[in-house]
């Protein structure tokens, strides 16, 4: 019995030592980091951001389905010459911010704004728009009309009905960031890490025509 004794005692003593210490010396979760306010109390601003162009980054192009414009009929026993409108229809470029920090998650209000990528060369050299957008998600409507697209001029053969199709591209962009940020009620420095994704309408509208006999 006492030979049990003498061997469980140690035992527990070294498990209420280890349990002790777990305890009285917990590792902070962000050591590098300040501890922010709370998170209704937080106000951030953009001191600046970096883009890059890095192993998980990528870039694509694709074509947008093909819709008619416009049918236009020629009963007339001559040609004539017609340049209809570009669509009115809205079109979309599309920007999200994501990271695996949680501090972005609590980035609540839509003033902080920055420039985004508006195209990514051949050599990967990321050209930035000139408008500021906001850092959280966001859509901005556009038309072709707006992106300075004009239709040329085209032939209605007589007697007949005349398809306009039109077709454009976008390019789709997942961009590493980093962003460089000041918590204003603590003056706290926050870094920011993360890939940009967006989308972009091209300046690239095309048009065909098909003309079938009335």
């Amino acid at each position: 019995m006492f030979r049990y004794l003498s061997i469980l005692l140690p035992l527990l003593l070294l498990a209420s030592c280890d349990s002790f210490f777990e305890k009285e010396s917990p590792l902070p979760h962000n050591p590098e980091r300040p501890v922010l306010p709370p998170a209704r109390d937080r106000r951030f601003v953009v001191d600046s951001i970096r883009y890059y162009f890095d192993y998980w980054s990528s870039k694509t192009t694709q074509l947008a389905d093909e819709t008619c414009i416009v049918i236009i009929s020629n009963s007339l026993d001559q040609e004539w010459y017609d340049t209809p409108s570009p669509p009115q229809d809205p079109l979309y470029n599309y920007s999200y911010f994501s990271s695996e920090d949680p501090v972005l998650a609590q980035i609540y209000t839509d003033t902080l704004r920055v420039r985004t990528p508006c195209y990514v060369d051949d050599d990967n050299h990321i050209v930035l728009g000139d408008s500021l957008y906001s850092f959280q998600s966001f859509t901005a409507e556009v038309t072709l009309a707006e992106i300075d697209r004009t239709i040329d001029e085209i032939c209605i053969p007589p007697h007949t009905e005349t398809y306009v199709y039109g077709r454009y591209s976008i390019n789709y962009y997942n961009i590493a960031y980093t962003a460089w940020l000041t918590e204003t009620t603590s003056n706290t420095p926050v870094t920011i890490e993360g890939m940009w994704e967006g989308s972009i309408v091209n300046d690239d509208f095309t048009t065909r025509t098909e003309s079938h006999p009335l």
